[in-house]
């Protein structure tokens, strides 16, 4: 009997397979593929590297299909991957050590979801690797899951530091979108027939991939009911949680949902972020700092994995760039300098120089444009433009036109510009900006109010009436948004009931 299988299900893979395969060459005496209609050269790369292939007929259902390749599979021990992981060779001393012994366990592994895209990776921890024995299967038909069973036939669950790193969400935004969809019918029906907290809470997680933020907070609360949900879970449900609640403007649900998701995970850097985020929309300065320092402490010190996954997984840069413009927002300059002495060992000194000239307010020269258009990225861009929104008029209308190819899709980017515009009496092309950046996903609801400034100034009574009347429809679900909006429509019905249409 071989001592570790690796077990796999597979469909036009070509793109993924090879390095998956080569990653665990070193390990696995036994390669099971169960190809589930394969048209390009999968079965061609699995047949390079010695593979038991068996087909499968698709029935819409992914624990069918493994359980069908966990009945191939002849080793001891099972790990099983998809096509687009890889084993991380660091891992593979103790994933030796584990399957030298002759315990009924399950392995905990470290799943790295890499993200480039959205610079959101994240870390979750799955039972991957466990003892081969008689009536232990998968259950669920989308995000299958093997640790129920193990539960149930009295296995010991253990963590361990083995590391899998998963390529499947670093995709643009679109085609993550169809991915998430493509799932949803077989995870809404699985919840339908269990109502397991497990798969609300992946329901929630696909519809936040696919932009449904006001379902995605129905199911994550939904799967929050459930005590018995993992930590790890439950403070993913409270940082989206807290996230849609801090976008409606709802900041006391929103500080409440963070904090209660730091007590499952206290050193989750996403969470700390957020924490800071809600407290600056909060005017809470001291505790918006505490958070982000404390987000930066956790980055810095985190030593469980190699440079490469430690650069992926704890975005020191991103927590960095966080970190300062929380400090500029709260005035405060020791922890601005802080964070500032930090970046500096983080990355390219030309970037600390052209901040500290920012923050002087000093001329930047045309090579300094020139890197400044480098420098600037999805990560930093905030921060950037709470600086440059300080630099007098001249200054910073240059600069911004120098980045508006790279930004101009950019709602944040779209609004300052739009705001220099109105500076310089530019009504029209400001006017210009504002309504596209309406157009945008991402909306930023003080545009209504630079577009009602603009039609006051130029005498625009019927686009005043329209725009509130297309902001009460886009913000309605924003309480702080709707505030505002209502003590601008009671000031200006005078205005509004003298105009007369033509």
């Amino acid at each position: 009997m071989y001592k570790l299988t690796l077990s796999m299900i597979v469909k036009n893979e070509e793109k993924y397979l090879e390095d998956c395969l080569k990653s665990v060459e070193n390990i696995a005496d036994e390669i099971v593929i169960v190809d589930t209609g394969s048209t390009d050269k999968t079965l061609e790369i699995a047949e390079k590297h010695n593979a038991k292939i068996f087909h499968f007929d698709w029935v819409n259902d992914f624990s069918a299909a493994r359980n069908f390749a966990l009945s191939k599979s002849s080793g001891k021990w099972i790990l099983y991957m998809d096509a687009d992981e890889r084993l991380t060779g660091y891992s593979i001393d103790e994933l030796k050590k584990i399957i030298s012994l002759d315990e009924k366990l399950g392995v905990n592994c470290i799943v790295n979801n890499i993200d480039e895209y959205s610079g959101k990776s994240k870390q979750m921890k799955y039972v991957r690797l466990f003892k081969k024995q008689a009536g232990i299967e998968f259950s669920g038909k989308a995000h299958e899951q093997i640790l129920p069973s193990l539960i149930k036939n009295g296995y010991e669950i253990i963590d361990s530091k083995i590391e899998i790193l998963h390529l499947g969400y670093n995709l643009p935004k679109e085609k993550l979108k169809f991915k998430a969809a493509r799932n949803l019918e077989l995870l809404l029906k699985e919840y339908d027939d269990s109502g397991s907290s497990y798969y609300a809470y992946q329901i929630g997680n696909t519809y936040s991939v696919m932009e449904d933020f006001e379902n995605a907070y129905k199911y994550y609360q939904f799967a929050l009911e459930d005590e018995k949900l993992e930590p790890e879970y439950k403070a993913v449900c409270y940082l989206n949680s807290a996230d849609f609640q801090m976008r409606r403007g709802d900041f006391q649900p929103a500080q409440e949902l963070v904090l209660e998701g730091l007590k499952y995970e206290p050193e989750n850097v996403w969470l700390h972020l957020l924490a800071s985020q809600i407290f600056v929309a909060m005017q809470n300065m001291e505790l918006a700092l505490h958070h982000s320092k404390t987000a930066l402490d956790i980055s810095l010190n985190r030593k469980d994995y190699s440079d490469k996954i430690l650069e992926v997984n704890i975005p020191v840069r991103k927590v960095l760039y966080q970190a300062m413009l929380v400090a500029l927002k709260a005035q405060n300059g020791k922890y601005f300098e802080h964070f500032l002495l930090e970046l500096e060992k983080h990355t390219e000194k030309g970037e600390t120089g052209i901040i500290k000239k920012l923050i002087l307010k000093e001329n930047i020269s045309s090579k300094e444009k020139a890197q400044l258009k480098e420098i600037v990225n999805g990560d930093n861009l905030e921060l950037f433009l709470t600086l440059i929104s300080k630099l007098d008029f001249q200054n910073r209308i240059e600069i911004l036109l120098n980045l508006f190819d790279r930004f101009k899709e950019e709602t944040k980017f779209l609004v300052l510009t739009g705001i220099s515009l109105m500076e310089a009496k530019n009504f029209e092309e400001a006017e210009e900006l504002f309504t596209y950046s309406l157009s945008l996903k991402e909306k930023d609801p003080s545009v209504i109010f630079y577009l009602v400034s603009i039609y006051l100034e130029t005498n625009q009574v019927k686009k005043i009436i329209e725009i509130l009347d297309f902001a009460g429809k886009t913000f309605g679900s924003n309480k702080l948004v709707m505030m505002k909006l209502n003590d601008i429509k009671s000031k200006l019905q005078p205005v509004i009931d003298q105009y007369q249409p033509s």
